[in-house]
């Protein structure tokens, strides 16, 4: 396989992962949201939500595939540096990379995963436009 396209794959993986990993917590924080409408603390909301732990361990598993894929990915993009887009590679890696540790209820996070999505259309965007999806 061509180095070039391994790490076309690599930083494409590693943006759906953050993708289904965002789209996950914000399936959670919904849920939440609704279970505290009639009254319920966010504590007890949070236990209903995941009350037999599947999300939490979906999440988890999403976790260890981010952080061993994104190691992956960022050691590539650092070897071939010499390839277009390089901030934005690394960009995407190191926050994808982050989002599992910076997981918390405030606005900045949620910015932060707006920050992402816009970063992974710009390589999709980069990608498309350039017709590199052809020769994958």
């Amino acid at each position: 396989m061509n180095h070039e396209k391994f790490n076309i794959w690599m930083n494409i993986a590693v943006g759906v992962l953050g993708t289904i990993y965002v789209l996950s917590t914000w399936y959670f924080r919904f849920i939440v949201a609704i279970l505290r409408r009639p009254g319920r603390s966010l504590d007890v909301a949070e236990h209903y939500a995941d009350g037999a732990q599947v999300l939490f361990s979906f999440i988890i598993c999403l976790s260890i595939a981010i952080a061993g894929c994104g190691l992956v990915s960022l050691l590539s993009n650092l070897i071939h540096f010499d390839y277009p887009c390089f901030f934005n590679r690394i960009a995407l890696d190191i926050m994808v990379m982050f989002m599992p540790l910076m997981n918390n209820e405030s606005y900045l996070f949620f910015f932060y995963e707006l920050i992402f999505c816009g970063v992974l259309a710009l390589y999709i965007n980069y990608l498309y436009i350039n017709k590199i999806f052809e020769d994958l």
